[in-house]
């Protein structure tokens, strides 16, 4: 190597005890042999586990340094914030007495009293004034010694094959690894802030991490900052998948996604429906339904891929998104917010009348909600992937609020397909992805969902109900709708809960009650406000700026929704809980008789699990984390 520098030592002080190095002793993590040649970036694996004697039994950060064993040249993170990569100091010696310093903020002089003292003891001081750095550019020392792609047989890299945001496998135990640092003697030194960040992506990168995956320019002439570049993705497009029948009044409806060297973006599967609305003439035909039956006629959702699928999708979206998305974007589904349930006069139930005024048809498109499909993760390519598609009950899909209107009206389906996100990597890319498969399947997280209904037939004052017999959720969402709407009545919202003067609703779950003080309640009296809040505070939206805009009112008359986590902390935290087993419960008990018809009680339990898919596309569900 160019300046004599074959190797460095990596630091930790006050973390691990010194050891012997050499003539002197030292906190040493490891010593990093350089092989290459100058002015080239070099990667290397450790694999192998390394074990010291710590000093502390807890810290915030690993605090890192490196130097090389002779004094030719030393690479330091100075920064006193603790803010790591946003303050780099390079020293070269040349010379005993004579010291080349490189600053990447170009301040004179040094703000480190550690430098400082350092560059006291040379007769000779050379600055360089290198302001290269945008702020939080750069990680901390220690990942920058650390190799592109540690231990990568464990996983598909830190952020994973990911677009945005989007993590395969978060097994790593270090942060990102966007540079690697390499110490070459003058040469090296001098080019180190300059070159590092534009030669480190074009070589390696940072394992799969697609819209992060980026060569930067963190510093030009003026400190002006070049935008990152992709250059791990070929291209991405929506494909267009047809159903494999001919189209129906009939479902199901079936898609499938044939297997190619293409990724999958689930987060990104949309139905495309087009729909009209007809009734029967006085011979039996179906006709197009005219102006005065718009007014009377509107559907409430236009699509189900399940016996309780508009359930889950009208719970997680009503709980999830403030009024302005519910105004805007989702209109897009057919979605129209509803103030007032059964009510004629509901400016939502209007406007969902407007969409089919005149006979007119109706174009929706709305992402497919399914637990697969709410995680950011890409699919691995050459997998197979089938759509079933159910249509829901006119009755249920449809509502009319005309007095004595008998007709039977239906939604008629003249169009319906699949428009899915795929992406093409680059082959170089797939190549090494292939290679990790081999050693370890890739992994998705993801939050399961088990919707189930139980009947609560009329009369009774209370209802216990075993709804899950294995492992206990992390959260349940509990509502109630009257039967005839749960079946299909045109005159009546399947999405109406109200609270049918419940007094107190209860989980059982591993020998534990949720909540532990019992509700008491008696909306008759608006005596409702524990739950109220309750629901802020499981969804994590409880006094923060976030909402789904429901309000105190609303909660009462038809939003009646009673959230309880069974978390260990009671939060909604993105980590997986220890694994609890045993028999779910609830009990509820109630004021007054359940009324004429009886009520269905809806249940929304969510879970932790474990998606993982070999290199032969075996796929593997456990759902039973600890």
């Amino acid at each position: 190597m160019s300046g004599g520098v074959a190797s460095f030592h990596v630091y930790a002080p006050d973390l691990i005890e010194p050891m012997m190095i050499g003539d002197v002793i030292a906190p040493v993590l490891r010593i990093v042999t350089i092989r290459g040649k100058p002015d080239k970036i070099i990667e290397e694996q450790f694999l192998s586990a390394q074990y010291h004697r710590v000093l502390v039994k807890e810290i915030n950060q690993i605090p890192a340094g490196a130097a090389t064993p002779v004094p030719y040249s030393m690479v330091i993170n100075v920064d006193p914030s603790g803010s790591p990569g946003s303050h780099w100091v390079a020293v070269y010696c040349e010379q005993q007495n004579r010291v080349e310093y490189y600053d990447s903020t170009g301040i004179w002089p040094p703000l480190s009293p550690f430098i400082q003292n350092f560059l006291k003891s040379f007769a000779h001081i050379q600055f360089h004034q290198l302001p290269l750095q945008a702020p939080y550019s750069h990680s901390s020392l220690l990942r920058y010694l650390m190799p592109i792609g540690k231990e990568i047989g464990t996983a598909i890299g830190r952020q994973g094959l990911e677009s945005g945001n989007r993590v395969l496998s978060n097994v790593l135990e270090d942060r990102d690894l966007k540079e690697s640092l390499v110490s070459e003697g003058k040469t090296g030194l001098k080019n180190l802030l300059e070159k590092a960040a534009n030669n480190i992506n074009a070589q390696k990168g940072q394992g799969f991490d697609f819209k992060r995956y980026t060569k930067r320019n963190d510093a030009q002439e003026g400190g002006a900052i070049v935008p990152p570049k992709n250059v791990s993705v070929v291209r991405s497009y929506f494909r267009e998948v047809l159903p494999l029948v001919t189209i129906t009044q009939e479902s199901p409806y079936l898609f499938r996604l044939y297997s190619d060297n293409l990724w999958t973006d689930l987060s990104r599967i949309y139905l495309f429906l087009d729909l009209s609305i007809e009734k029967p003439d006085v011979d039996g035909n179906w006709v197009s339904i005219t102006a005065a039956d718009a007014q009377v006629v509107g559907n409430t959702e236009i699509y189900d891929s399940g016996n309780l699928y508009p359930y889950k999708v009208y719970i997680t979206n009503t709980l999830s998104f403030p009024m302005n998305v519910k105004k805007s974007f989702l209109a897009s589904t057919g979605h129209y917010a509803t103030r007032t349930h059964d009510s004629v006069g509901d400016e939502g139930f209007k406007a969902r009348c407007k969409i089919f005024e005149g006979g007119k048809r109706a174009q929706f498109l709305s992402r497919l909600d399914f637990d697969l499909g709410n995680q950011e993760l890409y699919l691995l390519n050459n997998l197979d992937l089938l759509f079933t598609i159910y249509k829901a009950r006119d009755s249920f899909i449809m509502q009319t609020l005309k007095a004595n209107d008998t007709t039977r009206y239906r939604v008629k389906v003249h169009d319906v397909k699949l428009y899915a996100k795929m992406i093409d990597v680059q082959s170089s890319l797939n190549l090494s992805i292939y290679k990790t498969l081999e050693k370890q399947p890739a992994t998705y997280a993801v939050r399961k969902t088990e919707i189930k209904s139980c009947f609560i037939s009329e009369g009774r004052f209370e209802i216990d109900y075993n709804v899950f017999s294995a492992t206990i959720p992390r959260r349940m969402t509990i509502a109630l709708v009257a039967n005839g709407a749960f079946n299909g009545n045109y005159a009546l919202s399947p999405f109406n809960f109200k609270p049918f003067d419940i007094r107190d609703v209860a989980v059982y779950a591993g020998g534990m009650i949720y909540p532990i003080v019992p509700y008491k309640l008696d909306f008759a009296k608006d005596i409702y406000v524990r739950p109220f809040v309750d629901m802020y505070e499981a969804l994590g939206m409880a006094n923060s700026e976030r909402s789904f805009d429901i309000t105190k009112e609303q909660f009462k008359s038809g939003w009646t929704f009673f959230v309880i986590p069974l978390t260990s902390t009671l939060d909604d935290s993105t980590g997986y809980e220890l694994l609890r087993s045993g028999t779910t419960s609830i009990r509820a008990t109630f004021n007054s008789a359940i009324p004429e018809g009886g009520v269905e009680m809806i249940v929304l339990g969510e879970f932790d699990q474990m998606i993982m898919i070999d290199y032969n596309r075996h796929i593997v569900s456990d759902s039973k984390l600890s």
